[in-house]
């Protein structure tokens, strides 16, 4: 199946030729618009109602494989990549929102793992260990270690997209979640976090926090209906 990307920040380069007296003036293409922190957690939340790509197919194949890394064909659509444990596709979906927001400096050295997130915060002076009491901006990256395994070569596990953050919580969505794309929230304390990457060049935008409600079920804090039939059989339609 066939999807147009839609860039935020695409920027059609036109040159316009006008004469002037004899003469020609040529105006240059307009400079692309930065990438802000609202305008990545647009692009995130975009992809995780899209029910055309937010879910893997089998294990691991998914859009976002195929589309950043080339991984192979999978699953029967056009573009799709992966299929298999190896293709953990968390980093392939953050870098993707990244892209589509705009973000352009240094994406090139991340790859498949998560680490590789990490590794981009260390080069550019943008990560900030969880240990810091850095509090986490719209449109940041935050890195995960499940397992605690100091001798673990990649020790980041996981990565995702933060959407805000309160003075306890950080909100987050992220790819290769419960076999998709959902929406998470953490306790900023929690020792699974290793910390943060701020991507580079990103303006301001800051989105407003999450709203925190009891009637969640999903744990992604927005409400959730739950209906019964008259059979008994229990409904629940999230968000």
């Amino acid at each position: 199946m066939g999807h147009t990307r839609l860039r935020r920040w695409a920027v059609a380069s036109a040159t316009v030729v006008v004469a002037l007296g004899g003469g020609i003036l040529i105006s240059p293409p307009p400079a692309s618009a930065a990438a802000s922190r609202s305008g990545i957690v647009s692009i995130a939340k975009r992809e995780k109602n899209d029910d055309s790509r937010n879910k893997e197919i089998g294990v691991n194949c998914t859009y976002y494989g195929g589309e950043m890394f080339g991984w192979p064909a999978c699953g029967g659509r056009s573009g799709w990549g992966g299929g298999g444990s190896a293709y953990a596709w968390c980093a392939a979906f953050a870098k993707y929102v990244w892209r589509e927001a705009g973000v352009t400096t240094g994406l090139g050295a991340i790859n498949g793992y998560a680490q590789s997130f990490k590794a981009y915060g260390d080069d550019n002076g943008t990560y900030h260990a969880r240990s810091t009491g850095y509090k986490p901006q719209a449109g940041d990256a935050v890195v995960f270690d499940w397992d605690h395994n100091s001798s673990d070569t990649n020790a980041i596990d996981h990565v995702a997209i933060v959407t805000s953050s309160d003075d306890t919580d950080v909100y987050y969505i992220g790819g290769n979640q419960s076999d998709g794309i959902t929406a998470v929230h953490k306790k900023r304390s929690d020792v699974d976090i290793v910390g943060y990457i701020e991507p580079v060049g990103v303006t301001g935008g800051a989105t407003p926090p999450e709203r925190r409600l009891g009637h969640s079920v999903t744990g992604d804090s927005y409400a959730d209906l739950v209906g019964r039939k008259s059979d008994g059989t229990l409904l629940m339609y999230s968000n």
